[in-house]
């Protein structure tokens, strides 16, 4: 089955992170943790040529926190507080992105269904 989700630049990293929003380890997230992560990710693609403990450097800076927090008109102790959900949820380290949930853009995606048994 296909099933075209039609995005822009701007919306692709939020549209991508909803499709996983009910997988865990982002099923753990509120939705504002899921704008949040779209947004770390968004930035992480954007600064994708730098090697990633640079990337890393320069997303989690403060001037990267403010951004963010002004992007989803939130104070920037709502950032703060949405990066420690992350944290807990597993998805990001202390200011630092967690390579195997650095979802890529790309154009598919393919889920695979198996038993949870089999998980």
């Amino acid at each position: 089955m296909k099933i075209k989700v039609p995005v822009k630049d701007e919306d692709y990293f939020d549209k991508l992170v909803s499709l996983f929003s009910n997988i865990p380890p982002f099923s753990k997230l509120r939705p504002k943790g899921l704008e949040l992560y779209a947004k770390l990710l968004q930035y992480n693609h954007r600064w994708s040529r730098l090697p990633f403990n640079e990337r890393n450097t320069l997303i989690f800076s403060t001037d990267y926190k403010e951004e963010m927090a002004k992007t989803m008109g939130i104070e920037l102790s709502g950032v703060y507080n949405l990066m420690k959900e992350l944290k807990q949820a597993g998805i990001i380290e202390k200011d630092k992105l967690i390579v195997k949930y650095t979802l890529p853009k790309v154009k598919e995606v393919k889920f695979e269904f198996i038993e949870e048994n089999e998980a």
